[in-house]
């Protein structure tokens, strides 16, 4: 059974064609936390690829953030 996510602490706005150091810096994690969510959603994606707006948002609400 997988884990709850986590409770929504903060609200997040995301750009088109963000990267995921983007996406880090925004949830305000380590690029390598975003790293292996992705890794364990079977993604491998470097720090400067740009990521889609439902990848983006499903990593985001694993870190506990809400997606505008």
């Amino acid at each position: 059974m997988p884990a709850a996510p986590p409770p929504v602490t903060r609200s997040i706005t995301l750009a088109e064609g963000m990267s995921v150091k983007d996406l880090a810096d925004k949830l305000e994690v380590r690029p390598k936390d975003v790293l292996a969510k992705l890794l364990n959603k079977r993604l491998m994606m470097t720090i400067n690829q740009t990521l889609d707006t439902d990848t983006a948002s499903m990593i985001a609400r694993e870190f506990g953030a809400e997606v505008e």
